[in-house]
């Protein structure tokens, strides 16, 4: 067993990953969460293009979005 093997474990390249394959990975920003999206959620499909805006496909959101409010009808 080499003295480098330990950089090669799953454990390091979680807890130390790489930065420029960390820029890779980011796409954008959701601009419902304001979390980053990477390029894995955009090609499971798990992002939407709405009104050029990159969101989750996530119903939280996709409402904080685009701003939108839930009615409630007045009830005397």
């Amino acid at each position: 067993m080499g003295s480098l093997d330990r950089f090669e474990n799953p454990y390091y390249q979680k807890r130390f990953p790489d930065p420029q394959e960390k820029e890779v990975m980011e796409y954008s920003t959701c601009s419902g969460c304001r979390k980053i999206v990477t390029n894995q959620e955009v090609d499971d499909g798990e992002v939407l293009d709405v009104y050029g805006m990159v969101v989750h496909d996530d119903y939280s959101c996709l409402k904080k979005a685009v701003e939108a409010r839930t009615i409630y009808l007045d009830k005397e």
